[in-house]
């Protein structure tokens, strides 16, 4: 399958994996993303059932978010033609993750035959950084052949 240029065919295609990703208490949704620059800003809904006695998320859902902004832009990059599995992923909880909405940007530092390396940032209401990871993954076509 020939990688998509066209953003908004790319768009159908990475929010239609996405829609494969959601689960009770935690959704999310595609606000915007860049080809050119494999690049893209999700929108996170966390119930508080993913939260610790403190009321702060688990750094089980953080990751999760972080993770999927790094997966997403690395595909993003591939034109939609490849998973990004990861080998290695770094995080730095920078403040308390609060249930509610989160913004995360993910990008593509740079996507090569065999790795790609990935950096996201999840963002409070007011633009406060949350948390950071940047990642390695080792690119793959998707099982199926398609996005």
């Amino acid at each position: 399958m020939e990688p998509l240029s066209d953003e908004i065919a790319l768009r159908e295609r990475v929010v239609s994996i996405f829609e494969r990703m959601k689960f009770a208490g935690f959704d999310a949704s595609v606000l915007e993303l860049s080809a050119e620059a494999g690049s893209v800003t999700l929108e996170f809904q966390v119930s508080d059932s993913w939260a610790n006695p403190f009321g702060f998320l688990h750094g089980g859902i953080v990751a999760t978010m972080l993770d999927s902004c790094l997966g997403m832009a690395g595909s993003i990059k591939s034109g939609g033609n490849l998973a990004m599995p990861l080998a290695e992923m770094k995080i730095s909880f920078v403040r308390p993750v609060m249930p509610g909405k989160v913004l995360g940007k993910g990008e593509t530092v740079r996507l090569g035959k065999g790795l790609a390396f990935l950096e996201a940032t999840l963002l409070g209401a007011l633009g406060d950084v949350l948390a950071r990871a940047s990642a390695t993954a080792s690119p793959i076509p998707w099982p199926t052949g398609r996005a």
